[in-house]
């Protein structure tokens, strides 16, 4: 095996801004103005010898400034070399496990033949062509005009000799006398340009249609050929993979070794590298039945390798989306070896499904998702969203044109109900289709009331506060009070107006709030008596605060009653002079605020592309986050950076929730958009903020998580609020929470009091499961407050 080494080269360099060259004429230049000076000297002086002594000494001075412009430099340079490396990923999941019918459907008798030996078939000769032939697409596609044409001709060479089937005549004739003559035409140089874009789309439409042609024609050659009796389809998927590759260990996998690292894997929730000998033993492996494929268990791998070999049938039922984490690997050169059926059944399914948690009175819930639709081209789908009683509330029907189609699906209903509501999002099944167990997802939202009263206080009228009014104004689910301390200049001889407006002066007008947004207060605004308020308001009434940082705020209230709700410490961090860039943490990724496209992965383009033409440069030195902390966004200096700073961070205090941003920069997603992202982000910011309170339910019992949507292995903290039929908080009570997964129960976790908040009860969970959990909360305290409130069913939450 090939080993990394490194090399050390010492040389003699010249470092200066100007060439050796430049440095020349410019000191010939200077030695000549000197040397003229020094004649006329030596004619006026009494001493003309004097004159070319200070010559000398000038030209000296004149060379050692040119050899410190030239800044001769002694470099040390060390290269390392590593080999390239390939990665090796063999799927044993559960579904490895199946056994495909003998009947020589999907790629079965392929791998029959495969795995005979013995000298080529012609299918197999085929088979090699059509690899050549989507080589030659592929490189087509990737802009690399000689590799295609090569790879294109090698493929038409090895047609010769081989006494070809009814069809495949006509594709050769096709390569032979247009494909490859149009390859051929087009510059090197120039494919990359829009000069020659049309024509490499033409001929690559082309040859796409030759690579399907001829797969097709193999395809009926290999399902009219005589069945093998070998396996007769009693093997597993699994069971084929060690010959395969003890096949490709003595072939060119021995051959690559030489100069490639070959790591080897094997892979279902999660990659483990293995040794060869136990990898080629696979398939004697104990293959747990509920090991579910994640697909992303090997792409998460991918950035350790230059290339990657998988060997799959493909079967992605747990775990992470591919399609999101697929974008990002468009670096590494990777090759599927599909093993099983790859038929393409006929089915319709639902996926990517999203939604609110909870969605404001006579507000529109709009629900999103995507249909895949295999094998039903011309088709008629219907897509419908169902209430608990199967009333249709909305639908859309689409026709599928293509073989293989996704279509985004958006429905809508009129929220005119309080309270938790259950939907389901249905796709109508097809005429023989497959399966209809992927064609329904349940749909959970909460209806609160049709209006949001915000409060909004700053000292001066900063960007981010004249933007903020202006949405709050225009937003109809919100109603807002704002109070500007400062909202005149000051002239010369031209007194201030007088400020009558101030803070609510008791808890009960605090109260009225469901969301106060305090900007870049002092102490003379926010007095001590103001600063008590406002912390009952927030740790006793469940008041949800959102604090903007600016020059006295945080800072000033640090030794004040308001220092336990900020979520950053007090202490200072370094500020960089360079600015900030905005980094999206992996918890921040799915939170309602961050998602102001829509989508996680336009919403993270946006953060970044809004963060990269505007640094932020006025990042608060209050920005260290405490343990309690969740950050959302970080701000990132780069290697100036020597700890984790937060921009937007949240925590809970008491019954309430802490809001933080570091820097009052949130309007700078108005670049070139207006008020699209801006206005989304403070829109959804405000509600999430109350969402806590939004979870599953009743009026004295209230369940409720931060997130419906966890990644995998993360930790999950559920909140239980308990508080009797008249309003008081529930101070002793006696419940635990039941975890299911597929309605079977894993877990039972008690739930223990919350020490900031009476009648808070929390619990946490971890290493729950993949795939959709169902949290129940019960006890003898929540069965008397549901009785006593006359409310039927359990309390329960559900997660993916």
């Amino acid at each position: 095996m090939p080993e990394a080494w490194t090399e050390t080269l010492q040389q003699f360099s010249w470092e200066g801004r100007l060439s050796l060259t430049q440095l020349g004429l410019l000191g010939g230049v200077v030695a000549l103005i000197l040397v003229f000076f020094a004649w006329r000297e030596s004619k006026l002086i009494t001493r003309p010898k004097a004159a070319w002594v200070l010559l000398t000494l000038r030209l000296l001075t004149l060379l050692i400034v040119l050899w410190a412009l030239a800044e001769p430099t002694d470099v040390l340079t060390e290269k390392k070399f590593r080999p390239k490396t390939l990665g090796i990923f063999l799927d044993t999941s559960a579904s490895m496990t199946l056994q495909d019918p003998g009947d020589g459907s999907g790629d079965f008798q392929r791998w029959q033949e495969a795995l005979q030996g013995g000298e080529a078939s012609l299918r197999k000769k085929l088979d090699k062509v059509h690899g050549g032939l989507v080589a030659g697409s592929f490189n087509l596609k990737s802009k690399d005009k000689d590799t295609a044409e090569a790879a294109v001709t090698d493929a038409l060479e090895q047609m010769d000799g081989l006494t070809l089937p009814d069809g495949f005549d006509a594709i050769r004739t096709m390569l032979k006398d247009v494909i490859i003559p149009k390859i051929a035409s087009l510059s090197n140089k120039e494919i990359r340009s829009l000069k020659d874009q049309e024509a490499k789309q033409s001929v690559k439409s082309q040859l796409d249609d030759v690579v399907q042609r001829w797969r097709a024609l193999l395809d009926q050659q290999y399902e009219e050929a005589e069945k093998p009796n070998v396996g007769s389809g009693k093997d597993s998927r699994l069971a084929k993979a060690p010959d395969w590759l003890t096949t490709a260990e003595d072939a060119w996998i021995k051959d690559l070794s030489e100069d490639v690292q070959v790591e080897r894997c094997r892979f279902d929730s999660e990659a483990i590298a293995m040794g060869r000998r136990d990898w080629l033993d696979t398939v004697s492996m104990e293959v747990s039945p509920d090991k579910g494929t994640d697909e992303t268990a090997w792409m998460k791998q991918l950035n350790r390798f230059d290339a990657a070999l998988v060997v799959s049938d493909g079967v992605h039922n747990t775990g992470d989306s591919p399609r999101d984490l697929a974008p990002s690997l468009s670096g590494v050169s990777t090759v599927i070896v599909p093993i099983g059926d790859t038929r393409l059944r006929r089915d319709v399914f639902l996926h990517h499904v999203k939604y609110p948690q909870s969605v404001i009175e006579k507000d529109t819930l709009v629900v999103e998702g995507i249909v895949t639709a295999h094998d039903c081209r011309q088709e008629k789908i219907v897509v419908q969203l169902l209430a608990d009683d199967d009333q249709v509330l909305d639908q859309q029907v689409f026709e599928v044109a293509e073989l293989v189609a996704d279509h985004r699906i958006s429905l809508r209903w009129k929220a005119t109900e309080l309270g938790l509501h259950d939907f389901r999002l249905k796709v109508k099944p097809v005429e023989r289709e497959f399966s209809d167990d992927n064609n329904e997802e349940s749909v959970k939202v909460n209806v609160i009331d049709d209006e949001i009263r915000v409060l909004l206080a700053e000292r001066l009228p900063r960007w981010e506060f004249r933007y903020l009014k202006s949405i709050l104004q225009r937003d109809k689910k919100i109603q807002m009070d704002s109070i500007l301390f400062n909202p005149d200049h000051a002239y010369r001889n031209r007194p201030q107006k007088a400020q009558e407006e101030s803070l609510p002066q008791s808890l009960e007008e605090w109260s009225r709030y469901r969301v106060a947004l305090l900007g870049d207060l002092t102490e003379s605004e926010l007095t001590p008596a103001d600063q008590a308020r406002l912390r009952r308001w927030v740790i006793e009434a469940g008041g949800n605060l959102i604090v903007i940082a600016g020059e006295s705020m945080p800072g000033d209230f640090f030794d004040t009653p308001l220092a336990e709700l900020f979520p950053v410490r007090q202490q200072r961090a370094a500020v960089a002079k360079a600015g900030y860039q905005l980094t999206v943490t992996a918890e921040g990724a799915s939170t309602p605020p961050v998602l102001v496209a829509g989508e996680e992965i336009p919403s993270l383009s946006v953060w970044e592309k809004v963060s990269a033409k505007l640094p932020v440069y006025d990042l608060s030195p209050y920005s260290i986050p405490k343990a309690t902390a969740h950050v959302l966004i970080q701000a990132d200096a780069g290697r100036q950076s020597r700890q984790a700073l937060s921009y937007l961070s949240w925590q809970y205090v008491g019954k309430g929730r802490v809001v933080y941003l570091s820097a009052p920069v949130a309007y700078q997603l108005r670049y070139r958009k207006g008020d699209e992202y801006h206005h989304r982000f403070w829109g959804q910011l405000f509600r999430w903020a109350i969402a806590r309170d939004l979870g599953g339910g009743s009026r004295t019992v209230k369940l409720s998580t931060d997130k419906t949507r966890y990644p995998y292995r993360s930790d999950v903290s559920v909140r239980l609020r308990l508080s009797e039929v008249n309003g008081l908080p529930v101070g002793k009570a006696e419940s635990e929470l039941l975890v299911r997964s597929n309605e079977e129960l894993i877990q039972t976790v008690p739930f223990l009091p919350d020490r900031g908040a009476l009648g808070v009860y929390r619990a946490n969970l971890t290493d729950l499961p993949p795939g959709k959990i169902r949290l129940e909360a019960c006890g003898a305290s929540i069965e008397r407050l549901l009785k006593e409130e006359k409310y039927e069913g359990p309390i329960f939450l559900d997660l993916s």
